[in-house]
């Protein structure tokens, strides 16, 4: 074999070698990133077909006048609202991630949790999720607090303020391994592409957390739905998690 046959070979097999890793390494990434925004497979139906949470949405659009009045003039500022102005103000200076933490320490400082509520709907012929029986838009909420999902809604009429698109938001409904019950948290993605879980306890998760099992997801627009499969569940909860 002469030089130039030789050379061929080992640029070849280098070629093949590195095509490998790149493609071992974009599987790794996006198995561990916090939430899949790209993929399709998972969507449901439109958010209208979830009557509770179609029904919130409409009211969070009824009760839009409140903060753009609030946002145009500080003086019709009342209650809660002027620390919306404030935050809403400081951070149109500030990048995604200082917007993230801005708003996940803001609304989590709000301590009147109540307990969460649910019931089962059907949502497409043959499938069924888990929604809630009330949800708590962002006006709500500041009156009178909310359960874990009301903090995660709140978090994303907040960041909509903030310039984030509805399609890069999602409030996702997982189920908690080490407290072996329903939790809610704020997907995220940034407009570099990066996705965020915003949790009740200030955290943000980069990658998916390894004791969270996701259930389903819902924006203004679309439901999607994640599956239970994995899902080690308790006797006592399998009636209400089943499909």
């Amino acid at each position: 074999m002469n030089a130039l046959a030789r050379t061929t070979r080992v640029n070849r097999f280098i070629h093949r070698r590195l095509a490998s890793v790149l493609f071992i390494a974009c599987l790794f990434t996006t198995a561990n990133a916090a939430y899949d925004f790209d993929t399709d497979q998972t969507y449901l139906a439109e958010a209208s077909d979830l009557k509770g949470w179609w029904e919130t949405t409409q009211r969070i659009t009824q009760q839009e006048f409140h903060f753009e009045r609030c946002l145009a003039d500080e003086d019709e500022c009342s209650g809660y609202l002027a620390g919306w102005r404030r935050l809403i103000v400081r951070g149109q200076a500030l990048d995604d991630e200082q917007k993230l933490r801005l708003v996940n320490r803001y609304i989590n400082r709000f301590q009147r949790y109540r307990t969460d509520r649910r019931q089962e709907v059907s949502v497409a012929e043959e499938q069924t999720v888990q929604v809630r029986q009330q949800w708590s838009t962002l006006y709500e909420f500041y009156q009178r607090g909310g359960d874990c999902e009301d903090f995660a809604t709140s978090k994303y009429q907040v960041l909509k303020s903030l310039g984030f698109p509805p399609e890069h938001l999602r409030i996702l409904v997982v189920y908690d391994r080490h407290e072996r019950q329903y939790h809610a948290v704020l997907a995220v993605q940034s407009l570099n592409g990066d996705s965020y879980l915003l949790d009740i306890d200030n955290r943000i998760y980069r990658s998916k957390p390894i004791h969270y099992e996701y259930i389903y997801a819902v924006n203004e627009d679309s439901v999607w739905d994640h599956g239970l499969e994995g899902v080690r569940v308790p006797r006592s909860l399998r009636r209400v998690l089943a499909h």
